[in-house]
């Protein structure tokens, strides 16, 4: 089952205010091509399940976390081992606006540990999709996904800007949108982690591809 854009643009804007819809629209067709059933296995060898309704996902994601498996769920592949810091359960991950939530939530913490040490917002944005893939700001530059964000976005933002009616030659968005993933800023690297679990700043971003303006964290701190 695919979401329709309009229908994830429009959850993102709703559940998850504080992270720019096309930012993290475009970081979500790349993790599950707007599947809110979808499953990632991180296993060499074992095939993810393909199903096509919620309850169907709850009962292979269960079997599987029982098995063992380290997992990814829904729309934004919520980690399973991150399920219990996000106060999330299985059945809250295949739900599209909590995954949304729970996904801006960990983009958006990401960002503010590395705001300061970057060289630009557009780095920022860049470090914490990284981290967002891979817990670490440079291994996701590395295994090209990264770019596959940024790849995404050229094709998702225009569509989003298109239904918005705004020229993409008037937005802001445009020029990252048309660019290469920036490289990885020039910072001593931190130790690798699934999430980044320290308190939630008080302001974070709001992260437009290209531009930025500041709107409040809406986020429990750990």
């Amino acid at each position: 089952m695919m979401l329709e854009l309009a229908a994830v643009v429009a959850l993102a804007r709703q559940c998850a205010p504080t992270v720019a819809a096309e930012t993290l629209v475009s970081l979500v067709y790349t993790e599950s091509h707007f599947d809110p059933y979808a499953i990632g296995v991180n296993a060499k060898g074992v095939a993810a399940p393909k199903v096509s309704d919620r309850a169907s996902a709850i009962a292979s994601a269960r079997s599987l976390i029982a098995r063992g498996y380290n997992i990814d769920l829904g729309l934004g592949q919520i980690n399973s081992a991150n399920l219990k810091p996000l106060n999330l359960s299985i059945e809250d991950a295949f739900e599209p606006c909590r995954n949304l939530a729970a996904s801006a939530r960990v983009l958006a913490e990401n960002y503010t540990s590395v705001a300061k040490s970057s060289r630009s917002t557009e780095d920022a944005i860049a470090t914490a999709m990284s981290m967002y893939n891979t817990g670490n700001r440079w291994k996701g530059f590395a295994n090209g996904y990264v770019g596959k964000v940024y790849a995404s976005s050229s094709s998702i933002i225009p569509q989003i800007r298109q239904r918005a009616g705004i020229a993409m030659a008037d937005a802001p968005i445009a020029k990252a949108a048309q660019s290469p993933a920036p490289t990885p800023s020039p910072v001593a690297d931190p130790p690798d982690q699934s999430w980044n679990t320290s308190a939630v700043a008080q302001t974070a971003t709001l992260m437009v591809f290209g531009s930025s303006q500041t709107a409040p964290l809406k986020g429990q701190p750990e």
